[in-house]
């Protein structure tokens, strides 16, 4: 997919599906959540607010899985963090078309990494046994509603924990899972391409907003290409 050929809007939507379309960053630096493991719908919230704010200690400590799971994890943060980095970067400048960029980064994190807290607080926590799910609260109107996925979680000695194979690859044989992991490499990618474009932004290598976005389209369609 050629990201220059895509308008500006649909680009940043374009995003916000990759990401949701499969039904070690710990040095990130966000900021730190609080961790509350003590019921399903508090370990839920924990988990999804820690990705929402790049806390990839406490997004790790709130949810299970094999070391390849656990990339999922940090592909997540890299994508959101790498938004918001460029996003950020851009608040320097006052170039013509920037209020638009900002306007489509807002509406994409918001689906991404905001909406998802705030369904899932409004959501329903169902119990049997050892394992838990939390259906987060369905919206009809809007594109995002669809995106926001059931989130699983198992109990252990620590308190509830989200399980990361079941939310993300939810009926995945095993013998498939690899294929999940190198999908979610390509959101790692994709996450160091908005980081390394918002580094440039902040050194002053572009001087106009189709600058910018040119840049980062070259970066993302590479990202794509090598995926």
């Amino acid at each position: 997919m050629d990201f220059n050929c895509i308008p500006r809007r649909s680009f940043w939507l374009v995003s916000v599906v990759l990401l949701w379309s499969v039904g070690g960053c710990a040095g990130l630096g966000g900021q730190r959540v609080h961790a509350d493991l003590s019921t399903p719908k508090s370990a839920a919230l924990a988990y999804l607010t820690a990705l929402q704010h790049a806390d990839a200690k406490t997004a790790h400590a709130t949810s299970a899985g094999s070391p390849d799971e656990r990339q999922w994890v940090d592909a997540l943060i890299a994508m959101i963090d790498g938004m918001r980095q460029f996003n950020d970067s851009l608040y320097s400048y006052s170039w013509p078309g920037v209020y638009q960029v900002h306007v489509d980064l807002h509406d994409a994190l918001n689906a991404l990494a905001d909406e998802p807290v705030d369904l899932t607080q409004q959501g329903t926590a169902r119990i049997q046994g050892e394992e838990a799910m939390v259906e987060p609260l369905r919206k009809d109107k809007g594109f995002t509603a669809k995106f926001q996925q059931t989130i699983w979680l198992l109990h252990d000695p620590k308190g509830w924990k989200v399980n990361l194979r079941k939310t993300y690859a939810t009926n995945i044989p095993l013998d498939r899972i690899a294929e999940v992991t190198a999908h979610f490499r390509g959101y790692q990618r994709g996450g160091d391409a908005f980081r390394a474009a918002a580094r440039d932004v902040r050194a002053g290598r572009f001087h106009s907003t189709m600058e910018a976005e040119r840049a980062l389209g070259e970066r993302m369609k590479k990202t794509r290409e090598g995926s």
